[in-house]
Formats: structure tokens, sequence, C-alpha cells
């Protein structure tokens, strides 16, 4: 929901809700979320809502501290990179017999130690099991010496963001159905995946380039244990615990409109406008925007700059490239390359990576999907 902890989906949530309010009559709505002190001030009384707070957990969570113990080896990353890495592995095959999520800072954190781990247990001779059906998938359609197909073989699973998503969700399915015992991942963590554990390691203290702070370590926490299942979870900490900041107020972005977002006061009607954001360069650029473009930019949840890019590039090339522009069904290699170009030109937003995935491998990897 807030606009301040640099979330993807913070303008598809601020618009659906945005959206759900102005229903007459105004529905009743149920929001939840972990280790929020407060919400926008004034929000309560507008939308006679009433925010409360509570710390009761239905599962207990159990931290472990690891870091204590090894401080002097584990702040010296570099040169004890390898000692940290041989603590988690050691670990890992102490719990071989729970589900553990393993929380890395990058998609290539997540491959790195998922290799490290795999060639970890080839070492220690532990048996592989029986070929998973996506492991036959990716052999036949995507490529028989992909490394994931090694992860899954020793009950490994990864994600983390950059995979197409069947694989993911096949991974998932297989972890909560105990056929997988660990998942390496980054803060998809935390963004929405429908899994928990028994254990959950905190081994990375990023998120991305930042420090987790104490509201993501939280939520991380969170995913250990499972009601019904674990009512005790585990979290061994490999990291200092972050902090607890003063107050953990959660910004409503279409209500306090600081900072103005263009994806968001585009859909707003003009009396749900500030004065502030009226007289924004933000807003001011939007309405250069023709209506007709700016209606169809608001039923899409991506950024209002891109897709206007987008749409004069298609207006340049819609009569060089029409065979490109236009198809039925499924496209082929060079209408589909023509299409994700455009998306991964214009649709990045700025100083965001996709690492390990480049255009090249995207469009590999959806062709596959039909081959």
């Amino acid at each position: 929901m807030s606009a301040k902890r640099d979330d993807e989906r913070s303008d598809v949530l601020n618009n659906a809700f945005y959206k759900l309010l102005q229903q007459t009559p105004v529905p009743q709505f149920y929001l939840l979320g972990p280790n929020i002190d407060g919400i926008s001030e004034g929000f309560e009384e507008k939308y006679n809502a009433i925010f409360y707070k509570t710390n009761y957990s239905l599962v207990e969570n159990k931290t472990i501290d690891i870091y204590s113990k090894n401080k002097t080896e584990f702040d010296q990353p570099r040169k004890f990179k390898e000692f940290k890495e041989n603590k988690l592995f050691e670990l890992l095959l102490d719990l071989k017999d729970e589900q553990t999520i393993i929380y890395c800072s990058s998609p290539n954190r997540v491959r790195f130690l998922a290799d490290k781990f795999t060639k970890f247990l080839e070492e220690k001779n532990i048996q592989k099991i029986e070929k998973l059906p996506l492991v036959e998938w990716i052999e036949k359609n995507i490529n028989p010496k992909w490394n994931l197909i090694n992860f899954l073989n020793f009950e490994i699973g990864i994600n983390d963001g950059a995979l197409q998503k069947h694989i993911n969700s096949s991974m998932i399915d297989y972890f909560n159905e105990e056929k997988l015992k660990y998942i390496f991942c980054t803060s998809t963590i935390i963004e929405g995946v429908n899994t928990s554990a028994k254990n959950i390691i905190y081994f990375d203290k990023k998120k991305g380039l930042n420090d987790i702070d104490y509201f993501d370590y939280s939520n991380i926490k969170g995913r250990s244990g499972r009601m019904m299942i674990h009512y005790i979870g585990k979290i061994y900490n490999f990291n200092a615990e972050p902090e607890r900041e003063e107050e953990m107020i959660i910004d409503i972005p279409f209500f306090e409109q600081n900072p103005v977002k263009k994806e968001i006061v585009n859909g707003m009607k003009d009396e749900d406008l500030k004065q502030t954001t009226k007289d924004s360069s933000e807003y001011k650029e939007l309405l250069k925007i023709p209506t007709e473009e700016r209606r169809l930019f608001q039923k899409n949840g991506v950024s209002i700059d891109g897709q206007k890019r987008i749409l004069d590039q298609l207006k340049l090339d819609i009569e060089t490239k029409i065979d490109l522009i236009k198809w039925n069904t499924l496209p082929n290699y060079n209408q589909l390359t023509y299409i994700l170009s455009l998306a991964w030109k214009y649709l990045l937003k700025d100083g965001e990576t996709a690492r390990p995935m480049t255009l090249g491998n995207l469009i590999r990897v959806y062709k596959s999907l039909w081959n």
C-alpha cells in the first residue's frame, strides 16, 4: 500500500482500493498487515474506518541467534565468506527432516547459494529423489542441462521473481506438498508467495541494495510456523536483528498524495485531488496527455510514462512494421521479440535491475512455452 517502501505493487493496490471506495454505498473493507502502528492521519475520519492494533499471533515464533556466536567471522563477509556458507549448509543438513525457507538478498544470491548447497549435498553423498514432473517438463521444453533440474533432484526449490510464473508456482506447490525441503528465495517471501515453513533462515541482511529494516524482518520472521501444522516456528538469524523504528505508520498514497504519482492520481476524481496535487509538476505533465490516452493508461498497472513511450513508438512503426504489431493467436519469434523489446525498453523503472534475466533470455523463455 505504501508509496515509500519501493514496492511495485503499491500503485495497483491503491487504485483498486480507491475504486472500491467509490462504490455507493461504500462497502465494508478489511485490510490486514503485520507490525503496523498506524495509518495516514485523517483516513479513518473520512472513510468511517477503524484502525485496530494487536500483537496476537496464532503461531509462536522462536528466535535462534546464530549471529552472536559467529559475529567476528560474519562481520567480515569477504574474508570468511565460505565460513558463513558452510554454517548455513550444515544447519540445513541438520534440519533435513523439516521444511526450511532461506532468505537471500537477490536472484543472483538465490541461484548461487542453491547451486553451492546442491554441490555440498552431492559431496555428502545425499541421494537424489525420484524425478518430479516439472523436471521432465524442463528437460523437454527448456534445457536438460539447466542447473534448476539438479536443485529439484535434491529437494531444493528457488523463488526469486525472475522465473516464469508456472515454474515458480509449481515449486511452491511442491514445497507445500512437502515434496521439496528447501526454498531459497528473495523478498518474494514477503510479497505474497503463499507458503510458510517450520524454519526460516535470515541469511542475507540486504533487500536488493538496501538493508532489511525491522518491518521486512518481521514479515520474514512471520513466515515461520504454519497454523494447524507447526504451532512453533523458528527463525535462525545469521545477522543482527534490525532495530525497531519508533513507529511504523503506513501511508495511503491516494489519500495523502505525497508524493504525487501519476499512476494513482490519473484515476481519481477531481474533488478528491488536493490543491497541492493540482499544483504539482507531475499532475500538470499528466494533463498534457490526451484524455483518451489517459483513459487507456488507467487500465494498466504500469508506468504511465512508459506506456506513453510505447504508444508513441507504435504510432511510428504502425505502417512499416504492421506485421510485427498485428497478429492472431500466438506471436512468431520476430513478433515476440518486437513486443517484449518495447516492454523491456520502456517499462523497466529507473534504477531497476532485471539481472540475471536479460531480454534475450526473456524472449527464449516465453518462446519455449508454446514450442
